[in-house]
């Protein structure tokens, strides 16, 4: 199970890094530097710390729009970076609380950021978790009928995150 679903991740962390790089470029000079300030606004979620991120990190005048993807992409890459706690891929079944927990932080991390790209983030993960067998007959594959247990099942913001940014 590790190898493969942990060498998706990291394609996965990778494209999802060059899409907020890309996205964010014309909007922010220092996409870098956003990113490791995006620990304070975990930490601190509110809607001034979430208007202060903004207002230092993003060029003045940005639409509502434009501050919300800055905050979607930031929030994928957050949830990105969970896919690799290192519980989830010392264990060689597929079906685990760790491993599965692990790919529902890749779907979260999808869940925030396909709208921004017409690539497809979700198949190649999911065509490298079908090489991770399972020795629980019903789970088959990493993404076979175990999709049913670690799908994010239409998740969408939540709505503490949705209230802070219409704030934006």
């Amino acid at each position: 199970m590790a190898q493969p679903a942990a060498r998706r991740v990291r394609g996965l962390r990778d494209r999802l890094e060059a899409l907020t790089a890309k996205k964010l470029a014309e909007h922010c000079d220092d996409v870098m530097a956003m990113r490791r300030d995006y620990i304070r606004l975990i930490h601190d979620h509110n809607s001034e710390t979430v208007n202060a991120f903004l207002d230092k990190h993003l060029k003045p005048g940005r639409t509502s729009e434009v501050r919300a993807m800055a905050l979607d992409l930031m929030e994928s890459l957050s949830h990105s970076m969970l896919t690799f706690t290192s519980c989830g891929w010392f264990f060689g079944e597929v079906s685990r609380l760790e491993p599965v927990q692990n790919m529902k932080y890749a779907l979260r991390a999808v869940d925030f950021a396909q709208k921004y790209t017409e690539e497809d983030l979700l198949r190649p993960m999911l065509e490298k978790l079908a090489e991770a067998r399972s020795n629980i007959p019903s789970w088959t594959t990493g993404s076979g009928s175990s999709r049913t247990s670690w799908s994010p099942q239409g998740m969408t913001c939540s709505a503490s995150w949705r209230r802070t940014r219409s704030a934006c």
